[in-house]
């Protein structure tokens, strides 16, 4: 019996739980918007349905490096003054349902 590979977040638990078919494989620490759920342009909120991977960044780099606008900072860049700091790598994702089709607009990783 083939099964298929899927991640599951549950924002509740900030976690991220990698799955094959509905066997935990691996679990994760996440962290979702402090705005809430929804899907507006604009809004810092998390959107919520079914997405897709759409590109991975960082995939080569250390763990722990700082990311600024999809790029990586060296070791002696400055670390930028935000608590909402991208680190270790980007996921960035594609929405798959109607109401979050923008996500990847939105920059939502």
């Amino acid at each position: 019996m083939q099964t298929s590979r899927n991640i599951h977040i549950s924002i509740r638990d900030q976690k991220l739980t990698l799955k094959d078919g509905d066997t935990p494989i691996r679990s994760y620490s996440v962290s979702t918007s402090r705005f809430g759920i929804g899907t507006a342009m604009g809004s810092m909120k998390t959107p919520t349905g079914r997405f897709r991977l759409a590109e991975k960044i960082g995939g080569d780099t250390p763990s722990g490096t700082v990311f600024r606008s999809r790029v990586a900072l060296k070791p002696v860049d400055p670390v930028p003054p935000t608590e909402d700091l991208v680190m270790s790598r980007i996921l960035w994702l594609d929405g798959l349902d109607e109401q979050n089709a923008n996500t990847r607009d939105r920059f939502i990783y």
